[in-house]
């Protein structure tokens, strides 16, 4: 499995004006760490001074 990859953020606009960003994951990924439509919570931590997001499944 291919454990990096270089991904793009998709931003979007909300009919307040709002604008958010998304990266699709890969499946495989998620198939890995048993997140599913049952289980969907992840949680994210951003490190400011390594300006890094570490994704992880919530238990």
């Amino acid at each position: 499995m291919k454990l990096k990859d270089i991904k793009a953020v998709n931003f979007n606009r909300s009919g307040s004006g709002s604008i958010s960003g998304r990266i699709i994951l890969k499946k495989e990924w998620l198939e890995d760490m048993k997140i599913n439509i049952d289980e969907p919570w992840i949680e994210l931590n951003y490190d400011e001074k390594l300006k890094r997001i570490v994704i992880e499944k919530k238990n």
